[in-house]
């Protein structure tokens, strides 16, 4: 009977023993880090999707954004929206029309009257019907009262006279805009970029970026920042 309880002791010894070395093996993660150690966590992609995750870019958004390359100044909050950005902006969304006729032109606000004025021929664009609409759909914003400017000599065509902007005919040269990408950006929105090249696309001077919120509009989206960076 002695023989069998001291085989029993030395037994359970053994077995705690190799228990506790088994322990030793395998720590318990600390406090706070289980999350960090679980197979079943997901992991973010190592590469950016083309489409941005919280809401779809569509052909006519990203067509309306090609052309926001070109006629929306760079901006990044309500101190960027000061008299200059507004003469830019609508001088640059006008000032190069598609020519339809003697005394008509297609813009981006739809087709618009062409008239000779004192100062030579230009674009007359309604604030109300166009030009407000206009700044909504794009940036989301209001059109801030505008205020009537006289032309002199040698000053590039652009005026306010009883409801309607004066814009004279200008162009861009040989500047073209390619689409690159639509990214996750925070939140629910996007940053969209585009290739600028000169002549060809093969031939890219600089990048547009914008930054873009969902909105209910024919775009789906807003444009709430824009930067463009020619590398110089």
């Amino acid at each position: 009977m002695l023989v069998c309880l001291v085989l029993a002791v030395s037994v359970g010894v053994v077995f705690f023993f190799l228990n506790v070395s088994g322990s030793k093996e395998t720590p318990a993660a600390p406090a706070g880090t289980e999350q960090l150690v679980r197979s079943d966590v997901p992991t973010e992609p190592d590469t950016a999707s083309t489409d941005a995750d919280s809401f779809s870019l569509s052909e006519t958004g990203k067509a309306f954004l090609e052309k926001m390359c070109c006629y929306v100044p760079d901006w990044s909050n309500d101190a960027s929206l000061n008299d200059e950005f507004w003469r830019n902006f609508l001088f640059s969304s006008f000032t190069c029309p598609e020519i339809t006729g003697e005394e008509t032109a297609m813009t981006v606000c739809g087709e618009q009257a062409l008239v000779t004025t004192p100062w030579g021929q230009a674009v007359k664009v309604s604030r109300e019907d166009s030009v407000i609409p206009y700044v909504r759909l794009a940036i989301g914003r209001e059109m801030p009262a505008p205020a009537i400017q006289d032309v002199s000599a040698g000053q590039t065509l652009f005026y306010f006279e009883d409801g309607f902007y004066y814009i004279g005919l200008s162009d861009f040269g040989d500047v073209g805009y390619a689409f690159r990408g639509c990214y996750p950006d925070s939140v629910d929105g996007a940053a969209v970029i585009f290739d600028v090249y000169s002549g060809t696309p093969d031939d890219t001077i600089g990048t547009v970026c914008f930054t873009l919120v969902p909105a209910d509009n024919e775009n789906g989206f807003t444009i709430a920042a824009k930067s463009a960076d020619f590398g110089g």
